[in-house]
């Protein structure tokens, strides 16, 4: 995406998430806590590369991370509070770099659990 003249932000990547958790099982509540990283592989570079090698080549600086806060209720409904951060710059150019730009998101999930 090209924002300023010479300058690009990455936004397509397809993101992955490995995380450890601990939940603690309480009869009416288990509550749990996660933390984990985060790999983000650009959707316009593996697209636009046909060849599986890119993936060989990964760059761990293309890494993030996650952490994790929820609760399970009656079994049946979980609540899920996640931060997933970045620590690789998403803009090249002529952006000012002394202020790198990371991408983050913070999710609130709501589930049911029929099964």
């Amino acid at each position: 995406m090209d924002v300023i003249g010479g300058t690009t932000v990455n936004t397509e990547y397809i993101n992955a998430l490995l995380m450890a958790r601990y939940q603690v099982d309480i009869p009416v509540i288990q509550p749990y806590v996660a933390a984990g990283i985060n790999v983000g592989l650009p959707l316009m570079e593996i697209i636009g590369n046909p060849d599986i090698t890119y993936l060989e080549n990964y760059e761990f600086s293309q890494t993030g991370f996650a952490v994790s806060v929820g609760l399970r209720l009656l079994g049946i409904v979980s609540v899920d509070l996640r931060y997933s951060g970045g620590i690789t710059d998403i803009c090249s150019g002529r952006l000012d770099s002394t202020h790198p730009l990371f991408g983050q998101l913070l999710r609130l999930s709501l589930g049911l659990h029929i099964f």
